[in-house]
């Protein structure tokens, strides 16, 4: 395969890659400046124009903390205008407080959607409710991550992760909201890609360190080419590789490059 011809792809089209992360540095609530700036070049050398990123944690923690941490996220967004997006955490267990921190996100910061979320809650728990809810009336996405273990293989705190029968839940119940779900292609992914045929409204995003065999082609497959979108997660070899090496029509990868369903959260923000 000529990788350099397979990348003119990215080159001369609009990349938007859906799921990448700002960090804090040393364990305290400050941006990583080096990791944003590197983040950053990655994408400039993949040709990738749209960045979205966020600022995930595993643990249960304050309003105020979640809160200093889309900061971060906003302080990465402006070294980089134009090419980070932001999306806003929160934790379903704050109730009320978690929908205000939506509101202070979109409004205020200009982010353009809530995730990555994490493993507090399934994305079909109750607690999720609100936040759903609150993203329709906002007309904003909701990234989550996800995952299918095979047990006894599941980590410890690993048990509110969801996988796609929670997603096929929540679709059904608020067919207005619009769910992304994170990395499909890791873990059981023959697994994941059952019962999500029928939620239109479930996006799938290509990022993760899995790159087996037919990995894309069976999403899209499953799925439908419009509801498959192109996100790294920090494994860029990988996730260019596999969407690459693809046995699909260029046009294909570029409406996966593209996100065409969703291209529209980032594109109504401006230059």
């Amino acid at each position: 395969m000529n990788v350099a011809k397979k990348m003119e792809l990215f080159k001369n089209t609009t990349v938007y890659d859906w799921h990448e992360h700002i960090w804090t540095k040393n364990l305290t609530d400050e941006l990583d400046i080096q990791g944003c700036d590197r983040l950053a070049e990655h994408a400039r050398l993949l040709h990738i124009d749209k960045v979205v990123v966020s600022h995930p944690i595993s643990q249960h923690t304050t309003p105020e903390r979640i809160a200093a941490l889309n900061n971060v996220v906003a302080e990465g967004v402006k070294r980089y205008p134009g090419l980070f997006y932001g999306m806003c955490f929160v934790d379903p267990h704050h109730g009320s407080q978690a929908v205000a921190e939506i509101e202070r996100c979109v409004k205020e910061l200009g982010f353009i959607g809530v995730g990555e979320q994490y493993t507090q809650r399934t994305i079909d728990d109750q607690l999720y409710y609100p936040i759903i809810e609150k993203c329709i009336k906002l007309d904003i996405p909701i990234l989550m991550h996800a995952m299918k273990y095979s047990p006894p293989h599941m980590p410890p705190g690993e048990e509110n992760t969801s996988h796609s029968a929670h997603f096929a839940n929540i679709a059904r119940q608020y067919p207005e909201a619009v769910f992304i779900i994170g990395h499909i292609g890791n873990g059981d992914r023959h697994w994941q890609l059952k019962g999500l045929a029928d939620c239109p409204n479930v996006l799938a995003d290509i990022s993760g360190s899995a790159y087996d065999h037919n990995t894309v082609e069976a999403i899209v497959t499953a799925l439908g080419i419009d509801r498959v979108i192109f996100a790294a997660d920090g494994s860029f070899s990988a996730s260019v590789g596999k969407l690459i090496g693809a046995s699909l029509s260029d046009q294909d990868k570029l409406t996966i490059l593209n996100g065409p369903r969703v291209a529209k959260y980032i594109d109504r923000m401006g230059a």
